[in-house]
């Protein structure tokens, strides 16, 4: 196990097998990315009474960086047979693997349970929106949040 495990590809990818589980079919990169977005700050965009990781005053600049390393994860849970690719209409779609099904059951601590239960509510907020919609209200919310920020 790596030394640093907090915003790894490890980490983020044990989250995404959680979330890809709520989904129940392959999704493309930047539905994953917002809904683990939201899953994490569930507070901030409705889906819970609180944020899982806390509540953070830089979640612009996260959000910013943290499509790349959900690319990076699923890249690497991808080599690890945890997420199969999927030819979709759009582009390549990600969706759990057997194996990453059987690892994600095994996921019982109280964060994965915490996760699991704010992820089913996600993917039912996101679930009649594209991807593109998806992204809008992300900034929109984002948006208003460092508007808060800056006028106090």
């Amino acid at each position: 196990m790596p030394d640093k495990v907090f915003n790894t590809s490890f980490e983020i990818s044990l989250r995404l097998l959680l979330l890809l589980r709520e989904f129940g079919e392959p999704e493309s990169l930047d539905r994953i990315f917002a809904g683990d977005f939201i899953t994490t700050y569930g507070k901030d965009f409705g889906v819970s009474s609180y944020n899982l990781n806390g509540d953070n005053n830089y979640l612009f600049s996260e959000f910013v960086s943290r499509r790349e390393l959900v690319k990076n994860a699923l890249k690497d849970g991808a080599l690890q047979n945890y997420f199969r690719l999927v030819n979709g209409r759009q582009g390549i779609l990600y969706g759990i693997s057997e194996e990453g099904k059987s690892l994600a059951e095994k996921l019982q601590s109280e964060y994965a349970n915490e996760y699991k239960t704010i992820a089913r509510g996600t993917v039912m907020a996101i679930k009649n929106k594209d991807d593109h919609a998806v992204l809008l209200e992300i900034n929109r919310i984002l948006s208003s949040t460092l508007e808060g920020a800056s006028a106090t």
